[in-house]
């Protein structure tokens, strides 16, 4: 019998989404750490099941995840925008719904550019992480290889002297045949 448990984020009921997605999985999908995911478990701020050992999230981007993750991203890198340009403008053309209009556009072209950009740190992070592991591996193959190596070169250098060991103690053939 597998264990199972669900839990959501926080205090508010869940209902259960349709779809639930490995951790790796939606941490692929979202472009999310896995270690930001894992942590947001521990922390109780990601709604997840454990099932036979695996830990698996709801299909749907929590709100409060990407809007916290888009203005911790917009502090670190956005640029700013002075706020008194649009009533400046406005003033002086006269024509207040096309400065507000472009203001908003503005502003959602920054939250658009700050969720791209959050998004490739998340890349950036997880390549990371990957080429991380990858080295390793790559040191541990590395020194199993010399190992192996090493081993092998003993063993050649051994066999010679076993095989002549080997003939001077054989019994001789009685019979006088090869």
């Amino acid at each position: 019998m597998a264990f199972s448990e669900t839990r959501a984020a926080g205090s508010q009921q869940m209902n259960p989404p349709p779809r639930w997605l490995l951790l790796t999985d939606f941490a692929s999908k979202y472009r999310v750490s896995v270690s930001t995911l894992r942590r947001r478990i521990k922390t109780g701020s990601q709604a997840y099941r454990f099932e036979g050992g695996r830990y698996y999230l709801p299909d749907q981007m929590d709100f409060d995840i990407a809007s916290e993750n888009a203005s911790h991203t917009s502090q670190k890198i956005a640029p700013t925008v002075s706020s008194d340009v649009s009533p400046k403008l406005a003033a002086e053309s006269g024509d207040e719904p096309l400065i507000t209009t472009t203001s908003k556009l503005l502003n959602e072209l920054k939250q658009a550019y700050t969720l791209i950009l959050h998004e490739k740190e998340e890349q950036i992070v997880y390549l990371k992480e990957e080429i991380a592991d990858l080295k390793t591996l790559v040191r541990v193959l590395e020194s199993e290889n010399a190992r192996l190596s090493s081993d092998l070169e003993r063993d050649r250098r051994e066999q010679p002297k076993m095989s002549s060991a080997m003939d001077r103690t054989a019994p001789k053939n009685p019979f006088g045949t090869a």
